[in-house]
């Protein structure tokens, strides 16, 4: 038997290296005795260590698969897939679509009642009051310059012509 075992490990060099039965199960016992203990923070480790995906609480609220044999109803699933879009519209609509035409609306009416006098704050930050009013664009006096700018650069009126000021 000693010489098969030398002759083993003569062909293969890796087999000396591993260990015998004995000592691999005697190992192997130890580990098991020794066991590992988990940190603990004031309380259950099993607490701890759970964490709330909220994938795996959508997940389980899925319907159960079907059983085999049978298939879902292919105009059920068609409604059920238009549903989903219908309701995807109304949000995108509610949203992002009304809010962004109310605003353009204000706007455009703020936009038409630019009169001469007005004090105007542009999109770029600059103060200025209203001179002359055209189709397209406004002369504005700010500080000691005179400029002609687009009606739509206007970002909001601060002070009406002929109103006195909050302050």
């Amino acid at each position: 038997m000693k010489v098969l075992a030398e002759s083993l490990t003569i062909d293969r060099p890796w087999l000396a290296v591993l260990p015998s039965r004995a000592q691999a199960a005697k190992n192997f016992k130890l580990k098991l005795a020794k066991g590992q203990s988990m940190p603990r923070f004031g309380g259950s480790t099993v607490l701890e260590n759970m964490t709330f995906n909220p994938l795996d609480a959508w997940l389980a609220m899925a319907p159960s698969a079907s059983p085999t044999g049978t298939a879902p109803d292919p105009k059920g699933e068609m409604i059920k897939m238009l549903g989903m879009f219908a309701i995807m519209g109304f949000i995108f609509y509610f949203l992002l679509i009304r809010p962004q035409r109310q605003r353009a609306k204000q706007q455009e009416t703020m936009l038409k009642a630019i009169k001469a006098g007005d004090k105007i704050v542009t999109s770029s930050g600059i103060l200025g009051v209203v001179i002359a009013v055209k189709d397209k664009s406004v002369s504005i006096r700010s500080a000691d310059t005179k400029l002609e700018i687009l009606k739509s650069a206007v970002s909001e009126i601060t002070e009406r012509a002929g109103e006195p000021s909050p302050s």
